[in-house]
C-alpha cells in the first residue's frame, strides 16, 4: 500500500512538471511576434541549459560575485530549514550568547545589504511590454 502511495505522488510530481513545462513554452509562442521567433527563444534557451554558467552569467545576469552570494544565502536557508526541523531556532538563537546572538544579526544584515539593488533607476519590468 506504501509503494502504491509514492507511486501516486511521484506520478503527480512528473504530471506537474510537464503541466509547467508545456504552459511556459506555449507562454513563449503567445508572447513572441513570430513563430520564428519563439522558436530562436526556445533554441537559445535549451542552449543555456547546457552550460548552467551560461544561464547564470548571461540570462540571470549574476556576476560571480554575486553568484557565489546567492550560492551562500541558499545555504544559509538550507541549514536554516534543517535546523528548524530539530528544534525552534529563533527561540534557542534569543536565549544564546549576546556575542553569537549579534555576531549571526550582524552577518545576516550584511548579507541583505550586498544583495540591495544600486540607487541607479531602473525601467519598472511591465513598461517594457
Amino acid at each position: 500500500m506504501e509503494s502504491l502511495k509514492s507511486r501516486n505522488r511521484f506520478v503527480k510530481v512528473i504530471c506537474t512538471v510537464f503541466v509547467f513545462f508545456f504552459v511556459s513554452v506555449a507562454w513563449v509562442f503567445f508572447r513572441a511576434e513570430s513563430v520564428t521567433d519563439a522558436i530562436y527563444i526556445l533554441r537559445e534557451t535549451a542552449y543555456a541549459f547546457k552550460s548552467p554558467g551560461i544561464l547564470l552569467k548571461n540570462c540571470i545576469g549574476l556576476i560571480d560575485f554575486k553568484l557565489a552570494m546567492a550560492f551562500v544565502a541558499i545555504c544559509i536557508l538550507g541549514v536554516y530549514d534543517y535546523l528548524s526541523l530539530k528544534f525552534d531556532v529563533i527561540s534557542k538563537l534569543a536565549v544564546t550568547k549576546p556575542i553569537i546572538k549579534y555576531s549571526v544579526y550582524i552577518i545576516l544584515v550584511w548579507i541583505i545589504l550586498l544583495f540591495m539593488p544600486g540607487t541607479g533607476t531602473n525601467e519598472f519590468v511591465y513598461f517594457q511590454f
